[in-house]
């Protein structure tokens, strides 16, 4: 069983992108530029081993590009992150 800490960050990294196109596209953008193949993250289901396995893998495989797009998120646009 996954730690509830990850459970709840997957949800809210999940959360996040899928609730604006605009977002996705700047994550997408930030692969392509690493030239990393362009994927999206999973949406967590509770009931399945496999779905969960997916999810971790990657967001192990995207966490750089995730800590990347959240550092520029943080650094261009503060007053989003208050929402």
């Amino acid at each position: 069983m996954l730690p509830e800490q990850f459970s709840s960050l997957h949800n809210k990294i999940y959360a996040h992108f899928s609730r604006s196109s605009k977002r996705m596209k700047v994550f997408q953008e930030i692969q392509r530029k690493k030239g990393l193949p362009i994927t999206i993250i999973p949406q967590p289901f509770d009931t399945r081993w496999m779905s969960r396995e997916k999810c971790v893998k990657r967001l192990n495989e995207k966490w750089n590009v995730l800590i990347e797009y959240f550092e520029n998120l943080v650094k261009n646009h503060p007053s989003r992150l208050e929402r």
